[in-house]
């Protein structure tokens, strides 16, 4: 059905910078656009990029320009705000977001992605904050921020006056001042800032100068006990004893870990201090990658070392194993590991198996309640008869 005159007109105002624009088709507006305005599947994820890309509704700096019956949708159904940048090949191209998302409402935000590794934005800090700031009051938040983005240092200095930048996530993360569930996308970050730290860590300990606690972390201590959810610090400080303080994160619903090469035998000890760090525990994510250079990649084939499963935090409705290259021991099936592992879970508590290789599914385990997706989704809620159902997928 042909869409009216003056709805095709508000679109490509709203799309293209100038008429000119428009007669040259520089760039045309996602089909999104032309099938409905008030759909309420059609906007709960919106996405905004820096520059033109199929993937984005729009860019950031032409949303001011959305008509505002499109505006009010978004308003009402939205609830992920998908902040990206176009291409990698792109990385150099300077943008600006304009005035972003100024004046637009939310009624029903909860989650903002910012995935901008551009870093040549020819705005200022503060216009960039402020194109930003209808997003602030998100619960949930998923931030990719590196140094440097994909850009050689030497070859291509960074932008000093790009909001995005790692060293000022500090600030980033201080905005958002309802986070309780947050992704970093960092790999192996470490929980506290010691003084010979060189990259970012969650948090710091007490007595740390300023300007390394705002430059090298994300939250402070307090911030962090009120997360619920948390993705991306290793299982690494959890191994030595008496190295978290109880009760730091007395919130915590799901926590991720990511594993460090380390033999079963060796979670006993970080099973514990989980237990002690997060009392309100529901859900464990524990991410296992062996190489041929870890400590003892043949622990994990040996069934008498899995009664360390016995020391897993009471509290769990679910702990889900995620195996990248760990021997298990035979037979290499789903059900069999499984049976070896709940031997010594608590009564009750759900087991979710991932593997990067395919284990037989003898006894037909279904998919984790998460699928398609391999891992518990970010700001996703389970009910425990969900997380109760033993599942098992290939990563």
């Amino acid at each position: 059905m042909a869409l009216p005159t003056d709805v095709i007109g508000n679109i490509l105002v709203y799309a293209c910078e100038s008429p000119r624009d428009a007669a040259a088709r520089r760039w045309c507006p996602s089909k999104a656009w032309l099938e409905a305005y008030e759909a309420p599947a059609l906007w709960r994820t919106l996405t905004l990029s820096t520059l033109p890309t199929d993937s984005a509704h729009c860019i950031m700096s032409a949303w001011v320009r959305a008509p505002q019956r499109l505006r009010r949708a978004v308003a009402r159904h939205t609830r992920q705000v998908v902040v990206t940048d176009s291409t990698a090949d792109e990385e150099r191209t300077p943008y600006s977001y304009g005035r972003g998302l100024e004046g637009q409402q939310f009624a029903r935000l909860r989650m903002v992605s910012l995935r901008v590794y551009n870093k040549n934005t020819q705005q200022s800090i503060e216009e960039d904050e402020a194109a930003l700031r209808p997003l602030f009051g998100a619960e949930c938040v998923s931030i990719e921020l590196t140094e440097y983005g994909a850009l050689n240092r030497s070859q291509y200095p960074e932008n000093a006056d790009c909001y995005l930048r790692s060293r000022r996530a500090y600030q980033i993360l201080a905005n958002f001042t309802n986070l309780r569930r947050l992704d970093l996308h960092e790999i192996y970050l470490h929980l506290f800032l010691l003084p010979d730290s060189r990259h970012h860590c969650l948090v710091a300990l007490d007595g740390e100068p300023a300007d390394r606690v705002e430059t090298r972390t994300y939250l402070t201590q307090e911030r962090a006990g009120r997360l619920t959810e948390l993705v991306s610090l290793t299982v690494e400080p959890f191994l030595v004893p008496g190295n978290i303080p109880a009760n730091i994160f007395q919130n915590m619903q799901h926590l991720h870990l990511d594993g460090t090469e380390e033999p079963i035998y060796s979670l006993p000890v970080a099973f514990t201090q989980i237990a002690a760090a997060c009392p309100s525990l529901r859900m464990l994510t524990l991410v296992e990658c062996h190489s041929a250079s870890a400590e003892d990649p043949e622990s994990w084939e040996q069934p008498e070392h899995y009664a360390v499963f016995a020391h897993v935090p009471r509290t769990l409705k679910a702990l889900v194993l995620a195996l990248d290259a760990v021997r298990t021991p035979p037979p290499d099936t789903a059900s069999a590991f499984a049976a070896l592992v709940k031997t010594y879970l608590p009564a009750g508590m759900g087991l979710h198996v991932m593997t990067t290789w395919r284990m037989e599914n003898l006894d037909g385990l279904p998919k984790a309640p998460w699928a398609p997706s391999t891992f518990p989704v970010l700001g996703e809620d389970y009910d425990d008869a969900a997380l109760a159902q033993d599942s098992y997928m290939q990563w």
